[in-house]
């Protein structure tokens, strides 16, 4: 009586594990089935791309989505010898208030006419008498000018970086400055040397 119950025990067990396999088997099979057609789709849309790539129009521009065409490359037209990117391709202030006074008035009583420059005298309004300091997140920024010009010394820690102030950015009403490392921790062969950053400090001008 126990040996029959135990082979009626096996068999079942059996046909369950023979019922999970076949399940699987078809799992699998669906999962290569959805592959190939996704596989299939995604190269029929790029075969019907190809002949006909997706595009939007606004004005004279064309925004392309796919692929672009080979026709496009023929249509390409030289710029000639025009270019707006040059010192003498832009007029400055002066030339500019010449015909547009009222404009140019507007600009300069504005502070926005400290931005952008070589930093000079003229252009930087911070405070950069040695008297001026600001700490911030544990660290010390001063600010001053020597025979080289403006400095901004930012020190935390056991480091210690110079910065020479060699431009003016900003808006509306904040100045802020550019500037390239002349004495820090790295080796004088660092890179840094040789690249500008902007300064995390600026100045709010009132006038």
């Amino acid at each position: 009586m126990n040996r029959g119950m135990r082979v009626a025990s096996a068999g079942r067990g059996g046909a369950v594990s023979w019922r999970a396999i076949v399940m699987m088997m078809g799992l699998a099979c669906s999962v290569l089935l959805v592959a190939a057609f996704m596989k299939w789709r995604t190269e029929s849309l790029q075969k019907k791309r190809a002949s006909n790539p997706r595009r939007e129009r606004v004005g004279r521009l064309t925004l392309w989505f796919d692929e672009y065409p080979d026709h496009g490359y023929e249509e390409w037209q030289t710029t000639g010898p025009h270019s707006n990117l040059r010192k003498q391709d832009y007029a400055d202030p002066q030339t500019c208030r010449k015909c547009h006074k009222k404009n140019y008035d507007a600009w300069h009583e504005h502070p926005h006419r400290k931005m952008n420059l070589l930093a000079s005298a003229d252009t930087v309004v911070g405070d950069f008498s040695g008297e001026a300091s600001i700490r911030y997140r544990g660290g010390t920024a001063t600010f001053e000018t020597g025979e080289d010009g403006f400095r901004m010394t930012l020190a935390r820690d056991e480091a210690t970086r110079v910065y020479e102030v060699v431009e003016t950015i900003g808006s509306r009403f904040f100045q802020y400055y550019v500037g390239s490392l002349v004495k820090g921790p790295e080796p004088e062969a660092h890179p840094m040397y040789q690249a500008r950053f902007v300064l995390p400090f600026g100045y709010w001008l009132d006038e």
